[in-house]
């Protein structure tokens, strides 16, 4: 779910690991592992589909039996999202 948020990052640490640079492919996993956690803080994939929607890629068309990520659980998302350095649509100025 991550390399769905988070695509250059997660690419990044699997080439490192591909090319045998275990060190680098560590440390950029390192950087990835509060949005790994943050991303199944509800059901699959509820937070994947509203980090998705707030980095401005998709609109909030969330069909039943999915529901909107529950507001307690938002400011988390967003939290890994941006430890993570992934560019949310309002950071984009």
């Amino acid at each position: 779910m991550t390399a769905n948020v988070a695509p250059r990052r997660v690419h990044e640490a699997c080439m490192a690991a591909l090319k045998g640079d275990l060190v680098s492919a560590r440390a950029l996993d390192a950087d990835l592992q509060l949005l790994h956690r943050d991303l199944f803080v509800e059901a699959n994939p509820i937070a994947v589909k509203w980090a998705v929607a707030r980095m401005g890629l998709i609109g909030n068309a969330i069909r039943l039996p999915l529901v909107e990520l529950a507001p307690v659980h938002q400011e988390a998302v967003l939290r890994a999202m941006r430890a993570a350095g992934v560019a949310l649509e309002d950071q984009a100025a």
